[in-house]
C-alpha cells in the first residue's frame, strides 16, 4: 500500500502549478544533499526504534524490574525532550550567524551519531567488561535521548534547504517525504533488530546498529565537506563589487564630477 499511496500523493500536488510560476515541479527536490539527508533519517529511524523489543530482555537479568524498566525507556524520552530544544537553539543561532546551512545541519547529525554509537557500545560490546554494567546502562539513557535530538531536530531543515520561500507545495512534499521516510524507518527497524537478535544476540544486534551508525555519520561527513568546497565564496566585498555595480557607481561619480 505504501508502494501506491506515496506516488499518488506526490502526483497529486500541485507541482505543475508551481511550474507555471517559475519555482519547478517536485522533481526539483531530488538532490544528492537530500538524498544524504533521508538515507540519515531513515537509518536514525531503524536505530531509535531498534531497541524497543530487545532492551527488555538486556536489562532484565541486570536486576530491573519491569516497572524499572518502562522508567527507563520513560528516562529516554525525557531525555529526547530536554535535548530538542538545545538542538533547535543551535539551529537558529548558526542561522543568525550566516554559517553554512549544508554543511553545520550535517555536522550536528554526525555528532549525533557519534553519540548513538557510544550509547550503543556501552548497552552492548562494552557489557562484556567486568564491573557496573547497571551503571552502564544507566549512562546509556542520555546518550540515547540526546542523539536521537541531534539526529531528528536538524534533518527537517537541512532537507528544506534550498527551497524558495515562496515554495509551500515544494516545503509540503519535503516535510510528507520526511514523515513517510522516519515512519519507513521505524517499522523497519524492530523488525531488523528482532530478527538480529535471535541470529547474533544482543551484543552481536549493537554492533550492527552501531555499524549503520557509522557508515552515515561518514556520508554526511563526506556529503558536508563536499557541500562546503562546492559552495562558491562569498562576502559583502564580493557581492558589493560585481561588475555591474562598478559600473553604475561611477557614472554616477562622472556625472557629480561633471
Amino acid at each position: 500500500m505504501p508502494a501506491i499511496a506515496v506516488p499518488l500523493a506526490v502526483w497529486c500536488l500541485p507541482a505543475r502549478a508551481q511550474a507555471a510560476e517559475g519555482l519547478g515541479g517536485w522533481r526539483h527536490l531530488f538532490t544528492r544533499a537530500r538524498g544524504t539527508t533521508a538515507a540519515s533519517l531513515a537509518a536514525s529511524a531503524v536505530v531509535c526504534e531498534a531497541l524497543n523489543p530487545i532492551l527488555a530482555r538486556q536489562l532484565l537479568p541486570l536486576g530491573f524490574s519491569i516497572p524499572q524498566v518502562g522508567l527507563y525507556f520513560a528516562a529516554i524520552c525525557f531525555s529526547y525532550t530536554l535535548a530538542a530544544p538545545v538542538c533547535g537553539f543551535l539551529v537558529d543561532r548558526g542561522q543568525s550567524e550566516g554559517r553554512s546551512e549544508y554543511s553545520r545541519l550535517k555536522l550536528l547529525m554526525v555528532y549525533g551519531w557519534a553519540m548513538s554509537m557510544g550509547a550503543h557500545a556501552l548497552l552492548g560490546p562494552l557489557s562484556l567488561a567486568a564491573g557496573a554494567p547497571v551503571a552502564r546502562s544507566l549512562l546509556a539513557v542520555p546518550l540515547l535521548g540526546a542523539s536521537a535530538a541531534l539526529l531528528i531536530v536538524p534533518s527537517l531543515p537541512d532537507m528544506q534547504e534550498g527551497l524558495h520561500p515562496d515554495d509551500e507545495t515544494g516545503r509540503a512534499t519535503v516535510c510528507a517525504a520526511w514523515n513517510g521516510i522516519y515512519s519507513f524507518g521505524s517499522a523497519l527497524g524492530p523488525l531488523l533488530s528482532s530478527s538480529l537478535f535471535a541470529s547474533i544476540g544482543f551484543c552481536g544486534t549493537c554492533t550492527c546498529l552501531m555499524a549503520i551508525g557509522a557508515t552515515a555519520a561518514v556520508m554526511l561527513g563526506a556529503r558536508a565537506r563536499n557541500d562546503d568546497t562546492s559552495r562558491p565564496a562569498s562576502n559583502a566585498l564580493t557581492t558589493t563589487l560585481q561588475p555591474d555595480t562598478v559600473q553604475v557607481c561611477a557614472q554616477h561619480l562622472l556625472t557629480h564630477i561633471l
